[in-house]
């Protein structure tokens, strides 16, 4: 690394060596493997191909492309797990000049196909014709006829080197087709310490921009790819020892959960090999960085920070970061500032709204419109620069929780669980709350047991009391995608939800409790009306009425009565209040019982659901008992609901 700290090695010029001439993408392999046949190109699940075979394996899947009809500056969407099907399937893409448009393998049908009607690809790789008939398909382990040459084709350059897609915060999709064309200069990714003949370690998923794109600039530069099919803590330290891994990619949660694996077993791994490590995509908690910043050195550990669009990128190494704790750095490619609420520049240390600008298009969208500000650009980020121009992140605009009138950055208490033993990762969104508008609500999870008073005593001990979370929800399952990333709104929106449907069933317990109690005490206070009705064996009472409807199509309440008394109250699998249905027809029994008439249709109807032989009249006594129960009923459920009310206040 370069010994002064605010120059890292090549970061003036994010395109590698601006005075030799550019060459495209397809000669930039084909030189490389000219250079050196033998070099391992890709390695994948223990599987190698060198730099020769790259180059002739793509050569022959272009020829298989271009026959069903890609050609310069189509899109070909690449819906494929991470593997060296994946890089054969761009190589060849950028072989033909068109454009390599990365997919999650992963998506639903539907949200696949509003994509691929936005991007219009000529092709699409990784998925079965039957799928979208409409389009021209190959599916996953699509191999060319052996009768097609492998030999070098002509040369053509992308109008754009990729577009991945994003959903940003709006949640609809949108391409970001990149500015720059399918042309590079010798080694590339040297602005980012990639040297030609190292290798990197892929961890993040392909289908997204930063692992797709760090990944490409190190096989343009001749690095030896190796690539994980799907991130693990133990299998990228393995990966690392193995193959003396030289560059890293990572986001925090990799970094956290590599820590915990380095902790389990200190004396497993070797990297002693990495000599760049950045981290990106997600704010990064201090203790983290400090971490790794003691495991490999300052000058090793890098961070750079900015949007999909490239508009503007900060960096800042591990020395500066020491000096500027907390800070991602100063602009190395175009500029930052943050900006008040009034559209002004704000003062040092004044938090406000992150704007980036760039000097040249650096992206356009399709199926959506940039929006700029006098040439300025927000990606919804809120931070802060210090007097010495050193920028600093709060939070997404967006998930800023409001809080009895108190500003919450969900960030800042996401770093302080991150920093508890047993916690693997974390979340933390708003929730609705009649008294504060909203409350702040932590989603943890925990590599060991840990109680909810352990975590929120952990942050208490560390936060002011209004920022440490009324309720902590340990879940199993991911809250981070597999870049990284937190999909804020889609986990407050889950976490809603399941708040609805524990209050529902607890008030549901409650009221078949209260139900239950009640019923045996007017049960046994009216036996001898009942007896004639119910009998004295056991009997379900939804047994009078074979075809009786419920509610809104619902499952309703059924008493169980041995022996004249009530030994069960239970509900169906849907949950609902009451079973109004049947109250009314007890309703119609009392009304029918004193003026019978055979014509009439409800007592036909009646007759049909009633068990033969019960009495009228003593159904409706029944009735009368299902009413009384209804008041009380009401009168205890308003009184359970203010109750609860009080002590969530509490």
């Amino acid at each position: 690394m370069s010994a002064d700290p605010s120059a890292p090695p090549g970061l003036s010029e994010l395109h590698g060596d601006a005075a030799a001439e550019p060459q495209s993408i397809g000669r930039i392999i084909a030189a490389l493997a000219a250079q050196a046949p033998d070099r391992p190109s890709l390695s994948c699940a223990g599987v190698s191909i060198t730099r020769h075979q790259l180059e002739h394996q793509s050569n022959r899947l272009a020829r298989a492309y271009a026959e069903l009809g890609v050609g310069v500056g189509d899109f070909v969407s690449i819906a494929l797990p991470n593997s060296i099907e994946f890089y054969l399937a761009a190589v060849a893409t950028w072989k033909l000049g068109a454009v390599p448009q990365p997919l999650s393998y992963r998506l639903p049908i539907p949200e696949r196909q509003a994509i691929v009607e936005l991007a219009e690809p000529r092709l699409i790789v990784g998925v079965d014709q039957t799928v979208h008939p409409d389009r021209t398909c190959v599916p996953k382990g699509f191999s060319p006829d052996a009768g097609l040459s492998s030999e070098p084709l002509p040369d053509a350059v992308s109008p754009a080197w990729k577009a991945p897609t994003s959903g940003g915060s709006t949640g609809r999709p949108k391409l970001i087709v990149a500015g720059q064309p399918g042309t590079f200069p010798p080694v590339p990714g040297a602005a980012f310490g990639i040297t030609s003949g190292g290798v990197q370690l892929v961890t993040g998923p392909l289908y997204h921009s930063s692992p797709f794109g760090m990944s490409s600039l190190g096989l343009f530069s001749g690095q030896h790819l190796v690539v994980l099919p799907k991130f693990d803590p133990v299998a990228a330290l393995d990966a690392i020892t193995t193959y003396q891994v030289t560059w890293l990619n990572l986001v925090p949660t990799m970094m956290v959960r590599m820590l915990r694996a380095i902790e389990a077993e200190p004396e497993r791994f070797d990297l002693a090999t990495l000599d760049v490590v950045w981290h990106m995509a997600a704010p990064c908690p201090a203790w983290v960085k400090e971490a790794w910043i003691d495991l490999l050195g300052p000058d090793k550990v890098l961070e750079m920070y900015g949007g999909s669009e490239n508009q503007a990128l900060t960096v800042i190494t591990g020395t500066e970061w020491l000096a500027h704790r907390g800070s991602v750095g100063k602009a190395v490619l175009g500029e930052i500032a943050v900006f008040d609420v009034d559209g002004k520049p704000a003062p040092a240390g004044e938090l406000g709204e992150i704007f980036m600008r760039s000097a040249e298009p650096m992206y356009r969208y399709v199926g959506a419109e940039v929006r700029r500000v006098n040439g300025w650009e927000s990606i919804g980020d809120l931070g802060w620069m210090d007097d010495d121009g050193y920028l600093y992140l709060s939070d997404r605009r967006t998930d800023l929780i409001i809080s009895g009138g108190a500003n919450i950055y969900p960030a800042e208490i996401e770093a302080v669980l991150s920093a508890h033993p047993k916690v693997d990762s974390c979340a933390v969104v708003g929730l609705p709350d009649d008294d504060l508008g909203q409350r702040v609500h932590a989603l943890v999870e925990v590599s060991s047991e840990a109680a909810e008073d352990e975590i929120l005593g952990y942050v208490a001990e560390r936060l002011v009391r209004y920022k440490v979370p009324r309720m902590v929800e340990f879940v199993d399952t991911p809250l981070r995608d597999d870049a990284g990333k937190l999909r804020r709104s889609a986990l407050r929106d889950a976490a809603v939800e399941r708040m609805r449907r524990k209050a529902m069933n607890s008030r549901h317990e409650f009221m078949s409790d209260q139900w239950l109690m009640v019923l045996r005490t007017l049960f046994e206070e009216r036996a001898g009306d009942t007896t004639e009705v119910l009998g004295t064996g056991s009997i379900t009472l939804a047994e009078h009425f074979t075809d009786a409807p419920t509610p809104s199509g619902e499952d309703g309440w059924y008493v169980t009565v041995r022996n004249g008394a009530v030994v069960e109250f239970r509900r169906g699998e849907s949950p609902v209040e009451a079973d109004f249905t049947q109250r009314g027809r007890f309703a119609d029994a009392a009304r029918l019982a004193e003026t019978p008439s055979a014509e009439s249709a409800d007592a036909v109807a009646l007759e049909r659901e009633v068990r033969p032989g019960v009495d009228l009249h003593a159904l409706a006594a029944v009735g009368e008992i299902f009413a009384d129960v209804h008041d009380e009923m009401a009168r205890r459920t308003t009184h359970h609901a203010s109750r609860n009310d009080s002590q969530e206040d509490k």
